[in-house]
């Protein structure tokens, strides 16, 4: 399904291209068209994520704008131009296409609401611009969050309780936001003063913006990071290098297929990253040693669930996850490690942890076997279902294996 939606989105890309090219081959390109384009681009710089998924520019702005004051399908060619040139300029080529199809439905239903509303007769004299224009706002907005939600879910598999929770409603915010500003610009300076009003206006918000876009920053940071540090500790058995960003991946996935609140999620993210990080008190030929560990052996490597725990808890950032790295090792029977709880006394997160572990390593090839297909790895967790792994984790995995 994620590959669909990519498929389409791309398709709407190479279509909103071509509709924009036959546009201006028609109407040429005008002035205002292109100091529309170059405000869309230059807004467009400041990028920030959304948690738990999507992202904000100040793009909008400059299509609202272009809304007013050119024509209905200019607006639209505006808002496409913008997207590849943005996407080429700031260093995302190889997504423009996806980024065109993405940022291109939004502004086409937007002017097609326009376009029919500006056209219905009845409409009073004073009317004719704040109906239509407040129609094409709620369109772009409604497609917007429409898009975005489809994406999440599909791509990330966040449900739609927390995407409404968290990225839908900032979302919806910040374009409500846009279009009161594009309609104060056009309506109170830009008769006055034109386009270096525009300009002025356009500083003024990237200002106001950047704040935020250096806090969207640091999460990404963190988890790189963390990715660095987990890559770090992989390297010490060279037959699971990526194994912790692999694990969080799944488990990640996983987490989300149970319906858990994004906080908890990313509790198991940093978990999942940082759950091997006790291996550094392990020593390198116990963790290399390609035949089975002696007693001594297996309670040094034991120990590394503890040592990852303790290393995390005095780390503010990490520590909501430090419980979880704990216990990962325990099973559901009691037979686990370190401190053999049973079911539900093993903390969720855990849990899940324990079920991409095991799934990664079996489908990781190793010097003394090949790994297993998914299908069989699959298998063998839901053969030691409500024994060693949680059934309902198990049963998650299935659910989402085949986007692994």
């Amino acid at each position: 399904m994620t590959n669909l939606y990519i498929l389409l989105m791309q398709a709407f890309g190479v279509f909103s291209v071509l509709v924009s090219g036959a546009v201006i081959a028609v109407e040429g390109i005008r002035q205002d068209e292109a100091l529309l384009t170059l405000l869309g681009v230059t807004a467009g710089w400041l990028r920030f994520r959304l948690s738990p998924s999507g992202f904000v520019t100040l793009s909008p702005t400059a299509f609202f704008l272009a809304l007013l004051i050119v024509q209905p399908w200019e607006a639209f060619v505006v808002a496409v131009a913008s997207t590849v040139l943005g996407a080429v300029i700031f260093g995302r080529p190889r997504t423009a296409l996806l980024e065109t199809g993405e940022e291109s439905v939004p502004p086409l239903v937007a002017v097609v609401t326009y376009s029919f509303a500006k056209s219905i007769p009845s409409l009073a004299p004073t009317l004719q611009i704040g109906v239509p224009y407040l129609s094409a706002v709620v369109a772009y907005t409604a497609a917007k969050f429409l898009l975005g939600i489809t994406g999440a879910y599909v791509g990330e598999g966040i449900a739609f309780r927390s995407y409404l929770l968290g990225a839908g409603k900032n979302s919806v915010a910040n374009l409500l936001l846009h279009a009161t500003v594009a309609l104060a610009l056009r309506l109170f300076l830009f008769g006055q003063f034109g386009y270096f009003a525009l300009i002025l206006a356009t500083i003024a918000l990237v200002e106001f913006y950047h704040p935020w876009k250096l806090l969207s920053e640091q999460d990404a940071v963190l988890f790189a990071n963390l990715a660095m540090v987990a890559q770090a500790i992989d390297v010490k058995d060279p037959y699971t290098a990526r194994h912790s960003r692999n694990v969080a991946q799944i488990a990640v996935r996983i987490a989300r297929a149970m319906g858990l609140p994004e906080n908890e999620v990313r509790k198991i993210r940093i978990g999942a990253l940082m759950h091997d990080i006790g291996k550094i008190g392990v020593s390198t030929a116990i963790i290399r040693k390609p035949t089975r560990l002696d007693p001594e052996e297996q309670r040094s490597m034991q120990a590394h669930p503890e040592i990852s725990a303790d290393i995390m808890q005095p780390i503010e950032l990490l520590a909501e996850a430090a419980e979880i790295v704990r216990h990962h090792h325990e099973h559901c029977d009691g037979t686990g490690y370190p401190s053999r709880l049973k079911g539900e006394e093993i903390p969720i997160g855990s849990r899940v942890i324990l079920v991409a572990d095991a799934f990664d390593a079996m489908t990781t090839d190793r010097p003394y076997r090949r790994g297993r297909s998914k299908e069989e790895a699959v298998k063998v967790l839901r053969d030691h279902a409500g024994k060693q792994f949680d059934a309902e984790v198990v049963r998650a995995l299935e659910t989402i294996v085949g986007l692994l």
